[in-house]
């Protein structure tokens, strides 16, 4: 009995004591991003995959173009890849500082190194929307916000 009432007591701490820890610890935007793969999934053909990759300096891209119809055009399909260096920062900047490259760990906009700004309206654990942002204006016509998941 007394095992039983052990038990129960140092679950109900480790219960009580589990949304504080989680709350303090705070999960940052780097591991939210890095150690998966995100698919795009809207505004893209099914014979198109798109998919970024993200580790703690760069963001690789890969683009394939299937061939639906490989009897009627063979050698068609096509792949593409990309890298470039990135940083998180928490405001729109007009250039890349490299000297950034990894340090940040929490930032609402991904700084590369092509000039590009990108916001990141919403990530979590499988979805990640993101919104390109035209460093001399405003928003990119027709660039976003695009939703990304962890599974094509």
């Amino acid at each position: 009995m007394k095992g039983i009432l052990l038990v129960l007591a140092l679950s109900c701490i480790f219960a009580c004591s589990c949304p504080h820890y989680l709350k303090n610890n705070k999960v940052s935007t780097m591991d939210l991003l890095t150690r998966k793969s995100w698919y795009l999934t809207k505004g893209t053909s099914p014979n198109i995959i798109y998919k970024v990759t993200y580790n703690m300096q760069m963001t690789k891209s890969f683009l394939w173009f299937k061939n639906t119809n490989p009897k009627k055009y063979p050698g068609v399909e096509r792949k593409f890849t990309s890298s470039v260096k990135y940083y998180l920062s928490d405001s729109i900047e007009r250039i890349f500082k490299p000297d950034k490259v990894g340090k940040k760990k929490y930032g609402n906009y991904i700084i590369d190194e092509n000039g590009s700004v990108t916001e990141i309206v919403k990530l979590n654990c499988d979805t990640l929307i993101t919104k390109g942002i035209h460093p001399d204006t405003a928003i990119y016509i027709g660039y976003g916000p695009l939703l990304y998941i962890t599974k094509p």
